[in-house]
């Protein structure tokens, strides 16, 4: 699935693994596996200091 930045610029990324389950990518973030795509409910995650957002100001855009 292609993703873009808020400049519609197509971000090119490679992965090792893919889940297609919010929960499953939730898990593997943190478990420290990499970086993921997830939705606000992981706000819990982010205020406990087990995640952190690193696009604070950007929201990607996702085409099916």
């Amino acid at each position: 699935m292609p993703i873009y930045d808020a400049f519609n610029n197509l971000l090119h990324i490679q992965t090792n693994i893919k889940a297609d389950s919010g929960e499953a990518l939730r898990q593997l973030a943190l478990c420290g596996t990499g970086i993921v795509c997830l939705s606000d409910f992981t706000q819990q995650d982010i205020k406990a200091g087990r995640l952190v957002q690193l696009f604070t100001t950007t929201t990607l855009k996702m085409r099916v």
